[in-house]
């Protein structure tokens, strides 16, 4: 089991690690954090912790960045248990006009895969969270389906279903399902998306 030491050492050098921008390659493996920083299992919770961290600092300051890079470390070491914590801080992160979890947590949960598929979907139902977070959860989804090509019946179903809620006051979630619909080529939901 990773040491206390060794999980704080881990924290402080993913926050020290700087600027997350410009590195967009990472759902591919580049960089590599797993590698980089001999990550296992043992280091998840530790990892969990940062990446639901809001840090409040200017942009200038490479603190603000550690808990993209944990999120991002996450993803890569495909951690099931990340997944409810995450979707736990969508909504806060929403509220704060974070625009980071948008860009890039549908990206951690499709290197998850399919374990990540039920807490997407009851998310994604959940009238209770913002529209947006229920976007970056349907658009997760359809990661797992462009990693898990398998799980693309089950995923379709799910999208469908909820867009044949007709919630109209939620365009952008409607508009989003459509268009995750129609990457799918999901015909079997042409008359959903049809009305």
């Amino acid at each position: 089991m990773a040491n206390q030491t060794t999980a704080q050492l881990l924290v402080e050098a993913l926050r020290s690690r700087g600027d997350a921008r410009g590195t967009g390659r990472w759902p591919d493996g580049d960089p590599d954090y797993v590698a980089e920083y001999s990550l296992t299992s043992e280091h998840i919770p530790a990892l969990i912790s940062l990446a639901t961290e809001w840090v409040d600092e200017p942009p200038e300051n490479e603190a603000v960045y550690g808990p993209v890079h944990a999120w991002r470390a996450l993803g890569q070491l495909r951690a099931v248990g990340a997944v409810q914590p995450l979707l736990d801080v969508e909504d806060e992160l929403d509220k704060r006009d974070d625009d980071w979890y948008l860009e890039e947590f549908h990206h951690v949960f499709g290197l998850i895969g399919p374990p990540a598929i039920e807490p997407l979907a009851a998310f994604l139902a959940d009238e209770s969270h913002g529209e947006f977070p229920r976007v970056n959860a349907a658009s997760g989804l359809y990661e797992i389906v462009r990693r898990f090509p398998e799980t693309r019946e089950p995923i379709v179903a799910i999208l469908t279903t909820e867009l044949a809620r007709h919630q109209i006051d939620l365009g952008a979630l409607n508009g989003f399902l459509v268009r995750d619909l129609l990457k799918l080529e999901a015909v079997e939901s042409a008359e959903t998306i049809e009305r």
